[in-house]
């Protein structure tokens, strides 16, 4: 038992010396494991295996929809070099994510809360700001330590397979991010980010408060659409005081008002 407590500890120092890598143009302090490269994998892969996992929507209507709202974000997003995808996937939660390289995914019943393509773009926008400032490397990376105190399964997590997989890798995340969700920090930085994507994108960022307000009552209701989406997306007074702080100056540099005339 000792043995394995030690090597455990000794594991987590190895990861902590080597690993804290500040992002160039970014948030400092992130605590990274892998390169913008294998992160970019990490994505592609785990597309692959979210789609085999599953169901896309037949709505043809609001899958149209996803794409048109992502379609605009992704242009002004700043990375022509992403290969953009807009998923709306037909199990009824709510929720959505961006894995890195782009691949976006919405579930059905995000569309019922998002009644506006402005609200769509919030959480959208939200989702793509996380895989723009690599939140999702460093979550990863948390989970690897996590998963590295357990066992040598951590090594699972940046292990990029020619092949998509059925459960796999995404099941292990999904079963750890419970427990490593980002940190308020995180969220606040996706939410500035989202909105200033969203408003460069013509939308209305200050929609992102309705979203946001609308998400975290669903999910205390508990319905059938409830998911582990929102409390991995806290909602609480200081989150939304500092969204209603920043989307009114977002909202003012991207729709100047009209001089009055005299």
């Amino acid at each position: 038992m000792f043995r394995r407590s030690a090597w455990a500890l000794c594991v987590l120092a190895v990861l902590l010396l080597t690993a804290c890598a500040r992002m160039p143009n970014g948030p400092e302090g992130m605590f990274l494991l892998s390169s913008e490269e294998q992160e970019l994998a990490m994505g592609e892969r785990d597309a692959r295996t979210l789609l085999l996992n599953e169901k896309q929507s037949a709505d043809a209507l609001r899958a149209g929809r996803v794409r048109r709202v992502g379609q605009r974000l992704a242009a002004v997003a700043g990375r022509p070099e992403y290969v953009w995808e807009f998923h709306l996937l037909e199990r009824n939660l709510v929720g959505s994510l961006c894995l890195p390289g782009g691949k976006v995914f919405v579930y059905a019943a995000t569309m019922e809360l998002a009644a506006s393509d402005d609200e769509l773009a919030a959480v959208m926008g939200h989702e793509i700001a996380h895989a723009l400032l690599r939140h999702y490397g460093e979550r990863m990376a948390l989970i690897a330590v996590n998963y590295g105190m357990l066992g040598p399964s951590a090594r699972e997590i940046f292990a990029p397979k020619s092949q998509p997989e059925e459960g796999g890798n995404l099941a292990l995340q999904q079963s750890a991010a419970a427990s490593v969700r980002y940190s308020p920090r995180r969220e606040l930085e996706a939410d500035e980010l989202g909105m200033t994507l969203a408003a460069k994108a013509g939308f209305e960022p200050v929609a992102a408060l309705v979203f946001w307000c609308k998400a975290d009552a669903a999910a205390k209701a508990k319905g059938p659409t409830a998911s582990n989406w929102m409390p991995l997306h806290p909602i609480d007074e200081a989150r939304l005081t500092a969204l209603a702080a920043k989307a009114g100056p977002i909202r003012e540099a991207s729709f100047p008002r009209m001089p009055q005339p005299r």
